[in-house]
């Protein structure tokens, strides 16, 4: 295996019931995910799993070599999917500060990171796990294993993902999970709960239809729409478990229904920027949505400082490192993102423009690596 070379490696571990292993507070060494500096007496592999046992009492083994690294607030960083040796019935974490996370959960503890450039590095290493996730087609529910092969199945799937779509409300995250979405699982225990104790029988469910029909852009039209999708949701999920194709598929075709009046009335927009524009929508969330504008304006203002400071100092030699770059630009960067009024400590600015250097296209080209 070509492990590319790097000053610190990272270890995805991702277990069957599809939760990634993570710390649970960051590291002396990165984040959240268990992460080592390399030393001069180990190779790559053998200092991740060695660093993975010590913080976790796992053994496992180096599954893939990461393709290309990433940058954090002490440059490079490569990384290994590893997997556990032997069953994972006999796992314990009992003595060590690591714990299992959804990839939704991993995303919100990762979202703590205070620096910049450490975010950016665990949130594109999460994405990784994610569709190692999404690919290896872990459930979290167990219950849905004996439906797998369905046809019901399949478009139930399909349908949760748009549920989770609509769940997220675009103030959160979004990750295709679907039926394996915390979202998605929460909503379907609760709802069933609330069907189970007759909070919801069909009085309530003929008064939340009459208020959805009617033609009406607001934060209790929104809500009675989440409602009723939730409601059609459990029931189609309570048929698919009881082998009830019919039903199941009538059910998901109510749902799809719901999501197409939500999309056709909610049409791409974060629910608390929506919100700005209902009447009574400020306090919290107009705040939230103006907080998000700023950090978009911001992260904007930055890419183009270090485009306009990449172009000051062309062309580069042709063998030249990404961390050289770094060193001869980093002094306007600094100076021009504090010139209009953002600040950003100079290690994440670093960082910043290493991730640009490779990955951003315009970047890229101005020094004419490929």
């Amino acid at each position: 295996m070509d492990v590319p070379e790097a000053i610190e490696y990272l270890a995805i571990l991702v277990g069957s019931n599809g939760r990634v292993l993570l710390r649970t507070e960051p590291g002396l060494v990165g984040g959240f995910f268990i992460r080592v500096e390399l030393s001069v007496d180990k190779s790559p592999e053998s200092a991740i799993i060695e660093s993975v046992f010590n913080e976790s009492g796992l053994k496992v083994k180096v599954d893939a070599v990461g393709e290309g690294v990433y940058f954090g607030a002490r440059g490079m960083c490569g990384y290994f999917v590893v997997k556990i040796v032997g069953s994972e019935e006999a796992v314990g974490l009992d003595g060590f500060s690591v714990d299992w996370y959804s990839i939704e959960g991993a995303a919100n503890l990762i979202s703590g990171l205070k620096s910049d450039s450490e975010f950016e590095l665990e949130r594109s290493v999460l994405v990784v796990a994610s569709n190692i996730v999404e690919m290896s087609g872990a459930l979290v529910d167990e219950k849905f294993k004996g439906v797998i092969e369905s046809s019901e199945f399949e478009s139930f799937k399909d349908i949760c993902v748009d549920v989770e779509r609509i769940l997220s409300g675009g103030s959160g995250d979004f990750w295709r999970r679907g039926i394996s979405s915390d979202l998605v699982i929460g909503m379907l225990d609760e709802t069933q709960k609330r069907i189970s104790c007759g909070e919801i029988d069909s009085e309530y469910e003929q008064n939340i239809l009459a208020l959805v029909g009617r033609d009406s852009r607001s934060k209790k039209h929104e809500r009675y729409l989440i409602e009723t999708i939730s409601i059609y949701t459990a029931r189609a999920y309570d048929f698919l478990l009881s082998g009830n194709s019919v039903g199941c598929n009538e059910e998901c075709l109510s749902v799809l229904k719901y999501v197409d009046i939500y999309d056709r009335s909610y049409p791409g927009e974060g629910r608390a920027r929506r919100e700005r524009g209902f009447k009574g929508g400020t306090g919290k969330a107009k705040t939230s949505a103006e907080i998000s504008r700023k950090i978009g304006m911001s992260e904007s203002l930055i890419r183009q400082t270090i485009l306009n400071a990449l172009r000051a100092h062309a062309p580069y030699r042709a063998r030249a490192t990404y961390v050289s770059i770094v060193d001869m630009i980093i002094d306007d960067v600094y100076h021009g993102v504090k010139c209009q009024g953002i600040e950003r400590n100079r290690d994440d600015l670093c960082g910043c423009v290493l991730n640009m250097l490779a990955e951003d296209v315009v970047a890229k080209k101005i020094v004419k690596f490929r």
